[in-house]
């Protein structure tokens, strides 16, 4: 009964690119299942473990695969993935509420402000790629029910820009008070690699312009055909033909691109980064 309560066992899986320790093995326990689910039960840094029926052996895995871009699941018959029961995507004591993949040709702007779309109600039926910093074009976007809750006790908002796994922007905001959309301003910011952020820009918003960049955008330009603008961050959201620099008919979407100075880039000089997964998160 108490791996039923605790835990929730894959078959025929194993959890990969994660450090593990030995949990439990034959000469230590009765090598059986239940054994090692006690075992990990009784550890409190144990969060998942994976069990080899063949050899009657389980090793502790470091997170679960419900750890914002941890590791993956992979085929393996005689091996079982067992993790404890979880309902949030978590990076620490961050909880992930948002995350797109660049270029899926899916609307991050239109999953964001979807409230009908939840992808962690049940945590066991989500494309493990939708959580991982890296992705590819066929993940999907992800969007938490706390998107929809948005309570009071959250304190501070994560923004985050990833390329090919690395962390390349942080922007850190005062969320006390807030709702789903307006943690993303200046007034908020608290932390940013920005050292030119003095001074209000002209457009510091989630909804950016009313048109295709209308996610995440800080930039001085008041109007989207302004093609020399200086800006910090801007998300293409649909195929966007305005400017050279911009995406093109040919291209897919959406597209998150940022300065990869400490100041603002003019995006016509095209020295702008792009990255390939953007993430939000909350604490409380």
């Amino acid at each position: 009964m108490l791996t039923q309560t605790f835990f929730k066992r894959l078959d025929n899986v194993l959890f990969t690119n994660t450090t593990t320790t030995e949990l439990c093995w034959r000469n230590r326990c009765s090598d059986s299942f239940l054994s090692c689910s006690l075992a990990c039960n009784s550890d409190p840094t144990c969060s998942s473990y994976n069990y080899n029926s063949s050899l009657q052996t389980c090793t502790k895995n470091v997170g679960d695969i419900y750890t914002f871009g941890g590791g993956t699941l992979q085929s393996s018959a005689a091996i079982q993935y067992v993790g404890k029961i979880q309902s949030d995507v978590t990076d620490g004591a961050w909880i992930l509420v948002y995350r797109a993949q660049a270029e899926n040709n899916v609307s991050a702007y239109g999953v964001y402000n979807n409230s009908g779309y939840v992808s962690d109600n049940d945590l066991s039926n989500l494309p493990l790629s939708s959580i991982s910093k890296t992705g590819d074009v066929t993940s999907s976007h992800y969007r938490s029910r706390w998107m929809n809750e948005w309570p009071s006790k959250i304190s501070q908002v994560k923004f985050e820009l990833y390329t090919q796994g690395q962390t390349v922007l942080t922007l850190l905001f005062n969320a006390t008070g807030s709702n789903s959309t307006n943690w993303f301003s200046y007034s908020r910011l608290i932390q940013s690699p920005f050292t030119d952020l003095t001074w209000p820009p002209a457009i510091f918003s989630s909804t950016g312009y009313p048109n295709t960049r209308r996610i995440f955008c800080i930039t001085n330009a008041t109007s989207f055909i302004d093609c020399t603008q200086k800006s910090w961050l801007l998300v293409e959201d649909t195929v966007d033909t305005t400017c050279s620099w911009t995406s093109g008919a040919t291209k897919t979407f959406p597209r998150f691109q940022y300065s990869k100075s400490s100041t603002f880039t003019t995006f016509s000089t095209k020295t702008q980064g792009l990255a390939n997964v953007l993430a939000t998160f909350i604490k409380f």
